[in-house]
């Protein structure tokens, strides 16, 4: 019983690594070199054709990556659709005028 105790905790110590190796492996890099949270981050930039942000994390770039600055395509197009100027509204208050203007038309 103490043996069958003993593999089972030892598997389950084994099985984040080994997790972690196979994460690494898919996207190509060492994963003694990033943490779970930017391998996931490298695999989802990878596969969203993010160049950009999987450079960052593989030049040993923060997990935590702020999409708070600069206007994102979608942030300018929303902002011209309503004839404002997109570094003056948050993409929230782009919305809620959206919204209202929309409601207002109805």
């Amino acid at each position: 019983m103490y043996v069958k105790v003993s593999l089972a905790a030892l598997a389950l110590a084994a099985a984040p690594a080994f997790a972690n190796d196979q994460l690494a492996g898919s996207v190509g890099v060492d994963a003694g070199s990033f943490t779970t949270s930017q391998l996931a981050q490298l695999k989802s930039a990878l596969e969203g054709d993010d160049q950009n942000i999987a450079s960052f994390i593989k030049a040993g770039g923060s997990e935590v990556i702020s999409t708070q600055s600069g206007i994102s395509a979608g942030h300018a197009q929303l902002a011209q659709s309503l004839g404002l100027d997109a570094n003056e509204y948050s993409v929230s208050e782009l919305a809620r005028i959206k919204s209202i203007r929309d409601s207002d038309e109805g």
